[in-house]
């Protein structure tokens, strides 16, 4: 019977340990929802495959698509599968419309469970896919072509290339591959490309059963800026974005995707507040101070808080020297002061009776949001994906300056007992230090 008994206690004991491991699984994970669904023809009515159409290694690029519910479904966002090989309902690569509900920080992998991590690249492959997914081109969330952002992003990135043939298709197929080249590291695997010599697409628009041939074959039009042909073209700057993504992410093995950091640089030159004189008045100054943008990122929405020192607001107001080495107040943002690399200062009336100023500065930069979603507890056999907006990330930055005080050392002796009685009346001062903060005096008054 106690035999009986321990076994029956041992069989509880190991059904709570599973449910507390199966419930581990979810600690980390923000619950969300989200609805995708693959297809194979995309909206310019191409399909992308690399291979032959009848080839049994062939990988289709296809295009995913995503929406709050099964019916709303758009083409919209950038959105990426992470792992190729698994389909969407299916191990195998059978494709349904799924709702993913668990999402994850991707600059947070420590924050991933080991059944969702697992679909993830480990050690430098890790780094190197944050570095793809940090340069990749995000596409307009209204899902049209924005010619002149892309342009300006292609030439960033390949301007060797005649980058403005490239489609918005062209583009995302590029990337999917990239991102597959780390992913799927082995060189054997099918979805490990090196190059993307052997992309096809369908000759006939919208009719995916049709043959496939390389865009050279089926873009014959002679460009205008040479001889080449359109075709020849994209399928020259498709290669040479894969290869500037996998190249550069080679090359930034230890690529560091932190979630947020300040791209500014707060300079503070003197930390200890000045006292300057001007007619009856005495103000303090802080400063020298200088907002600089190391990595000339599009810092916007530039605003700034003022403290003392114990948390209450002041208003001081910003300075600069002219010519004559003279300070003068100015009407520049902080945004401009950054821009135009100008020293700058903050003053407070001597009256403001403060011991200091913290300067506080805020603003946005551009970073993309790097989601990971999973249908819950199934990555292996639903397609994990990553979802990329490019929204910005907030910032803050904070220098403080300090007043030197001045201190009273005068040396004050009173009687307060005598044979250890206290004295009557007391004879104790009183000392009135008024003058003292106020600044006007550097010696209390003693009653």
């Amino acid at each position: 019977m106690k035999k009986l008994k321990k076994v029956f206690i041992g069989i509880i004991f190991a059904i709570l340990l599973s449910v507390l491991l199966s419930t581990a699984n979810f600690v980390n994970a923000e619950v969300g929802s989200l609805y995708v669904g693959w297809q194979m023809k995309r909206s310019s009515g191409y399909a992308y495959i690399m291979g032959g159409y009848s080839d049994p290694g062939r990988v289709i690029v296809g295009k995913l698509s995503s929406g709050t519910s099964s019916s709303s479904l758009n083409t919209n966002s950038t959105i990426y599968c992470i792992k190729g090989g698994a389909g969407f309902g299916s191990a195998d690569g059978l494709n349904e419309t799924r709702q993913y509900t668990q999402k994850f920080d991707l600059r947070q992998p420590s924050t991933i469970s080991s059944t969702y991590s697992d679909a993830l690249p480990s050690g430098s492959n890790y780094n190197k896919l944050m570095w793809v997914l940090d340069h990749c081109y995000v596409m307009p969330n209204d899902g049209q072509s924005d010619d002149e952002e892309k342009n300006a992003y292609l030439q960033s990135v390949i301007p060797d290339e005649y980058y403005e043939y490239m489609t918005i298709d062209d583009i995302d197929v590029a990337q999917q591959l990239a991102i597959w080249y780390f992913t799927n590291p082995d060189v054997s695997d099918k979805f490990h490309f090196t190059g993307t010599a052997s992309l096809h697409v369908n000759t006939i628009q919208n009719d995916i059963n049709s043959d496939y041939k390389a865009l050279s074959e089926i873009f014959t039009t002679i460009s205008a800026n040479n001889n080449n042909t359109i075709g020849e073209l994209r399928e020259d700057a498709i290669e040479a974005l894969f290869q500037y993504l996998i190249t550069n992410a080679d090359a930034n093995y230890n690529y560091a995707a932190q979630d947020s950091y300040s791209p500014i640089t707060l300079e503070l030159e003197d930390t200890t507040i000045a006292e300057v004189t001007s007619g009856s008045y005495t103000d303090y100054i802080a400063g020298p101070y200088k907002i600089e943008n190391p990595d000339s990122l599009n810092v916007t929405n530039l605003t700034a808080t003022y403290t003392d020192l114990n948390g209450n607001t002041i208003n001081p107001t910003i300075l600069v020297k002219n010519s004559e080495g003279n300070y003068v107040a100015t009407s520049l943002s902080l945004t401009e002061l950054m821009n135009e690399g100008r020293y700058f200062y903050l003053t407070v009336p001597k009256t403001s009776n403060i011991t200091g100023i913290k300067m506080t500065i805020s603003g946005t930069y551009p970073k993309k949001t790097l989601t990971y979603w999973s249908v819950v507890n199934a990555p292996s056999t639903d397609q994990p994906i990553v979802v990329i907006d490019d929204t910005g990330k907030g910032f803050t930055d904070t220098k403080t300056a300090t007043i030197n005080q001045k201190f009273d050392l005068s040396l004050r002796k009173y009687i307060s007992a005598i044979n250890g009685n206290a004295v009557s009346p007391n004879r104790e001062p009183v000392v009135d230090t008024t003058n003292l903060k106020t600044g006007t005096a550097t010696t209390a008054t003693y009653n």
